[in-house]
């Protein structure tokens, strides 16, 4: 997965290192990970891959949104004291 023969800087290359060691420690992620360099990659130029980004961003934070939403109604069902229905 290592793209270090076409970095840019020392920077970069320090980057891709740290994702690299990151996604080793977390293999759940490199499905995700190639698919975000697949998409990068098709992007053609610096604007439509930050627009690609930024979608990709706006999906995961809709999908966060909605997910703690459950979370909350749930938590709320089970919990009487949410609903003022505490006895006191």
């Amino acid at each position: 997965m290592s793209k270090l023969q076409i970095v840019k800087s020392d920077a970069h290359a320090q980057a891709i290192k740290e994702r690299d060691e990151f996604l080793d420690s977390h293999p759940e992620l490199k499905a995700l990970q190639a698919e975000i360099d697949k998409r990068l990659d098709n992007a053609q130029s610096p604007h439509n891959r930050l627009v690609l980004i930024h979608d990709l961003m706006m999906k995961s934070f809709q999908e966060l949104h909605t997910k703690l939403g459950l979370l909350s109604r749930r938590g709320q069902s089970a919990d009487p004291e949410s609903r003022g229905q505490a006895d006191g």
